[in-house]
């Protein structure tokens, strides 16, 4: 819409017409075919407008369902991760049962362990006054068979003698004096065992000699006995608790009964020396080695101290027995006691 300025000469018409002065509005002329190309403007504009309404709607139906999908999922994985936690807790409280029952389990494993190890100990110190009630036992039946056995068989070895010499001197029957002969003979045969027994038994030389001089005493004498060439080699040890010494005594008696029975050995070396915490005695023997040996070592204890004998021993003096062998290549048998200290 325009409006135009009316001319001068008009002015009074005007005023005349309307009442009023100044502008009037101007009517534009439209055409038919104007009107036509706005409406359709308009209407492909609404068009338009409904399209992208409709689009803009099925975005948001888009997005809802989306969304709704998505507040359904993490609804699914709240509650499966609500079940996880909650298994979870079940089994921390399961695995807290368990570590109860475990600690409950190991407290009273170590309790039954210190039992035990309270019973070894009362058994060691049982078997150590068992076997030193053995060996003050040995000690008497020893003495008794030297001083009062061998004294008697003294007596009358030299009384048969006498008759002896007495029956010669006579001219008396040859029988008779073979007779006394053969009684002298058993008498000294006799003297012989019981010196061996009471050694066997209780070694004085122990008490008197001292442990050097009494094991080499002993390999001595057994060699002679059995004929195995046997190579002593010891020094003088410091002062050992006697049931120290009795203990290496006793093991180089197995030791060497097992060489002589078992071994097949020719020849064997025995050492005594010592270091500043231990004693040790060693036996070695050229033989057919311990694995060939193992059962009857471990069952000599029937006959004698035996092996297991002589690991109770040691344990209970706080020793311990080592055993070093090859097939074909002998054995070595190693016996450590702790020194006495002193101070």
């Amino acid at each position: 819409m325009q409006y135009l300025k009316k001319p001068e000469g008009s002015a009074s018409k005007s005023r005349s017409d309307t009442g009023t002065k100044g502008y009037r509005p101007l009517q534009s002329k439209s055409h038919p075919g104007d009107t036509n190309k706005e409406q359709t403007k308009i209407e492909q504009q609404l068009q338009d407008q409904a399209e992208l309404l409709a689009r803009t709607r099925q975005a948001l139906q888009a997005e809802i369902s989306a969304r709704l999908q998505a507040e359904e999922e993490l609804n699914r994985l709240s509650t499966k991760l609500e079940r996880s936690v909650q298994k979870r807790y079940e089994e921390l409280a399961r695995i807290k049962d368990i570590e109860e029952e475990k600690a409950e389990l190991f407290n009273r494993v170590k309790q039954q362990h210190e039992q035990l190890n309270n019973l070894a100990l009362q058994l060691r110190q049982l078997t150590h006054q068992v076997i030193m009630a053995q060996e003050e036992e040995r000690r008497r039946v020893s003495r008794e068979l030297h001083d009062e056995a061998g004294q008697a068989l003294t007596v009358l070895k030299v009384s048969l003698e006498l008759i002896r010499a007495d029956l010669l001197e006579s001219q008396a029957e040859a029988m008779l004096c073979k007779r006394l002969d053969e009684a002298v003979g058993l008498c000294e045969s006799t003297m012989t065992r019981i010196r061996m027994l009471a050694h066997d038994l209780r070694p004085a030389a122990l008490d008197d000699l001292g442990l050097n001089l009494t094991l080499e005493g002993f390999c001595r004498d057994f060699s002679e006995r059995t004929q195995l060439s046997i190579f002593y080699a010891g020094v003088e040890t410091p002062a050992l608790m006697g049931s120290a010494e009795i203990c290496l005594y006793r093991c180089l008696q197995e030791g060497l009964t097992n060489v002589a029975k078992h071994a097949c050995a020719t020849q064997v070396l025995v050492r005594l020396h010592y270091d500043e915490n231990s004693v040790r005695l060693v036996i070695e023997d050229n033989g057919r080695g311990f694995d060939q040996l193992a059962e009857n070592l471990l069952k000599s204890h029937k006959e004698g101290i035996g092996i297991l004998g002589l690991q109770e021993r040691l344990v209970s003096l706080g020793g311990r027995l080592e055993i070093n062998s090859q097939a074909g290549k002998g054995a070595c048998l190693s016996v450590i006691v702790p020194r006495a200290e002193t101070g």
